[in-house]
């Protein structure tokens, strides 16, 4: 899990450098094309996947209650994967729809975005290098 960290500390960090990049270059187009598209799509897969928390949130949150429900009754574990991906579902499409609306909000609002979405990105990235260091160290008491 702490490799994960480190790991995707460092991919976080790198999304911060992008858009620090491309707030430089004053190219705040919200609507990437073509290589662009892909591009950001394959960062944020990779980000999702290096990223520790929906394991650690399945295995010790998620799991159990889906495993408690289940044993009960087939229908309370259905239940649960329905309640839970149908809430999650509902609110990344009203973020997809928000973030979607980004693309008529003024160049001085996209510059302001740009430098909110950098720091937050390096702080989070730094968060999650020195949490993932923090456990190494504890673990083998370095």
């Amino acid at each position: 899990m702490s490799v994960l960290n480190v790991v995707g500390g460092l991919v976080i960090l790198y999304l911060a450098l992008r858009i620090l990049k491309s707030a430089k270059s004053e190219n705040l187009d919200f609507k990437p094309s073509g290589d662009a598209a892909r591009r950001t799509f394959l960062g944020a897969v990779a980000l999702n996947v290096v990223n520790p928390n929906p394991y650690v949130f399945w295995r010790v949150v998620a799991g159990p209650i889906l495993l408690e429900g289940w044993q009960k009754s087939m229908v309370l574990g259905i239940s649960f994967i329905t309640g839970f991906y149908g809430t999650f579902v509902m609110c990344l499409s009203a973020f997809i729809v928000m973030i979607g609306s980004l693309g008529r909000v003024s160049p001085k609002a996209s510059r302001l975005l740009s430098r909110i979405s950098f720091w937050a990105l390096l702080a989070f990235g730094i968060y999650e290098i020195l949490s993932g260091l923090f456990k190494v160290v504890s673990q083998y008491k370095i």
